[in-house]
């Protein structure tokens, strides 16, 4: 093979790795996220339902700009599934940056009536959240499990 060759095939390789390589650190910086609930609240309340906001807290502990582009969670109440949602819009985390994103779903009092029947006989709501949340990079989605419980009177 001709010199010429050998330096492009060089050059190629040393790029590929180069890529590879800032890839790599920026997956590593992106694992370096958290999400938590940071509060559980009752909206609005009606007759047959009743509305429950839940908001999240996404930490980027990292250097590099974090996209998180959806959260799957499942509320419990007193052990009991509650409902399930999920937000779906694309959100930037700057380095070292705090977000807070809320979502809030609707359960039925006839889907739940033994968790609150608990409720009013212990006088206590045992509220857990259960769920991940996704974050992009190039190479695909980082899972970042979330975990929340609390007791309310």
């Amino acid at each position: 093979m001709a010199k010429g060759t050998w330096i492009a095939l060089g050059i190629i390789v040393i790029l590929i790795v180069a890529g590879i390589a800032f890839y790599a650190a920026k997956e590593k910086a992106l694992q370096e996220c958290e999400a938590s609930v940071t509060d559980i609240r009752l909206g609005n309340i009606g007759l047959n339902s009743a509305d429950v906001k839940v908001v999240f807290e996404m930490r980027n502990l990292g250097d590099t700009t974090a996209t998180m582009d959806k959260i799957d969670y499942k509320v419990y109440g007193n052990n009991k599934l509650l409902g399930s949602g999920e937000v779906l819009r694309k959100i930037e985390i700057p380095p070292s940056g705090v977000k807070t994103v809320d979502t809030s779903f609707t359960f039925k009092y006839a889907d739940v009536g033994e968790a609150i029947q608990t409720a009013i006989r212990e006088g206590t709501m045992g509220w857990e959240v259960k769920g991940t949340t996704y974050l992009h990079t190039p190479t695909g989605d980082i899972k970042v499990p979330l975990k929340f419980a609390k007791s309310a009177e």
